[in-house]
Formats: C-alpha cells, structure tokens, sequence
C-alpha cells in the first residue's frame, strides 16, 4: 500500500504542478466564499489552521480575517519523529521558518490545545469525495486527528477532488470538504 500511496502523491504533484494562475485565483475566491459562510467556522473562538504554501488553496486571508474577527488562531509546528502541536498565531509579521521550510509563528508562540468547540482546517495534496485525504505522507495530520475530536475541515480544488484515494486503517477523514462547488459533509 505505501507504493500505491507514493505513486498516487506523484501523480498528484504532477496534477498540481500544471495547473495555472487564472484558476488558482479563481479557485481560492470561490473557497474562501465558501470557507466564511460555513457555521461551523463562524461559531469557532479557535481555529487550527495551516499557512499556505505554493499552490495550496490560500489560506492567508483567511487567517487575516479571523485574527481580525478575535478568533485564536494556532498554526502547526512539526518536529522530527512524526509529532505535531499547535501554536498561537497572533501576527503575521512575525513569522519564521520550521520543518520542512514551512512558516510558523516566532519560537516564543503559545502552545494550544483544541476545545471541544475549535475548529482544524486541514491541508492536503487531494481529497475524495468520502473526505479522506491524502496528505504529502508524513502521518502527522491523522496522527493529531486521531487525537483530537475537533470539527476538521479540508480546502479542495474541484480540479483534484479524486473518486477516492488509496487509505490504510489509521487514515482519517474530515467532516467537512470545501471547494469552489462549496462545502460537502461527511459526519
């Protein structure tokens, strides 16, 4: 299953890889619609969420938004070994790079656990129409959903929404997919 899994990621790196700015644009307008009409979102005090990076559905104005709004919001921090936490985010200014080249908050940023009313936007190369995931294949994301019964949320282009995705017993599904079609529920 993880040659599957590699070779899956490979052909969706390549999907992703030629897809063009008009729709990138396009595509994060219609999901960031989406993303701030859903009630799940709007009644959240705290969002775990995850900066954006290259072609990733945006999540920078989001994050803008919800800082403005009062909202806590905690970004990932990972570390080597597989293991993730989440610190609070409360200016975008003061970023650093972590693992992998991945921004983060500054080193000196709250470390937070989910209340029962927070909510998890989750990043990932695809979803399938189940709101399984499949993530760049580090585990850390199923590892902490395992973890934490929070609502979590998946951004999705329409252009990479797959039939379905190779998954093992410990992946784990969002309840919730976003896309330009708007929000698809799994709970």
């Amino acid at each position: 299953m993880d040659e599957i899994k590699k070779e899956f990621r490979r052909g969706m790196r390549r999907r992703i890889a030629e897809l063009d700015e008009a729709y990138l644009e396009k595509s994060d307008a219609k999901i960031y619609e989406a993303v701030s009409g859903l009630d799940e979102i709007g009644k959240a005090k705290e969002i775990f969420t995850y900066w954006s990076v290259k072609k990733e559905v945006d999540t920078h104005r989001l994050i803008e938004d919800w800082l403005k709004e009062g909202k806590k919001v905690f970004l990932p921090v990972s570390v080597p070994g597989g293991s993730m936490s989440f610190v609070r985010l409360t200016d975008t200014g003061h970023m650093r790079n972590g693992l992998y080249g991945l921004p983060v908050p500054p080193e000196d940023a709250e470390e937070a656990e989910p209340d029962e009313t927070a909510v998890i936007v989750v990043p990932a190369l695809t979803y399938d129409e189940k709101g399984y995931r499949m993530g760049q294949g580090g585990g850390y994301y199923d590892r902490w959903l395992a973890r934490h019964k929070v609502f979590s949320v998946g951004l999705a282009r329409d252009a990479l929404v797959c039939p379905e995705v190779p998954v093992m017993p410990h992946d784990r599904k969002v309840d919730c997919v976003v896309s330009e079609s708007g929000a698809r529920y799994y709970i």
